[in-house]
């Protein structure tokens, strides 16, 4: 049987979210913070990729918790936004595809980043080599 959550669950459910999107921006400003500050200078290369993954993941947690505020549909796996785009009349198709857009690029940061720290550790004439790192 479908459960709809009732407007009391939906607000205890949005405060739930905005708990764990200021928590999520305490941890990505400390990231931040060690990323910028205490890469060592022969990591350069390492800390674009970390700091290009760390911009997508805030983007994202912006998005979810404040531009989209999803409220879940139980039991379908579907939901419906309430957030700040919704205030603004952006269609529901804009907002998933902008959400799309930002997985893909998180999923795009992350083997990015594998493939720099698996590159720089094959040696020089191996065939696995794809240039220079």
């Amino acid at each position: 049987s479908p459960c709809f959550l009732s407007l009391d669950a939906q607000h205890s459910y949005l405060i739930a979210l905005r708990a764990i999107f200021a928590c999520s921006m305490r941890l990505h400003c400390t990231s931040l913070i060690f990323i910028l500050k205490f890469t060592p200078p022969n990591q350069a290369a390492w800390r674009k990729y970390m700091l290009f993954m760390q911009g997508w993941l805030i983007a994202f947690d912006v998005k979810v918790a404040i531009l989209a505020e999803p409220v879940p549909l139980f039991p379908a796996p579907a939901g419906f936004p309430i957030g700040l785009l919704c205030g603004l009349g952006v269609p529901v198709q804009i907002m998933a595809g902008i959400g799309m857009m930002l997985v893909s690029n998180i999923a795009t940061s992350i083997i990015l980043c594998v493939l720099h720290r698996h590159q720089s550790i094959i040696v020089g004439v191996s065939r696995f080599r794809l240039g220079e790192v």
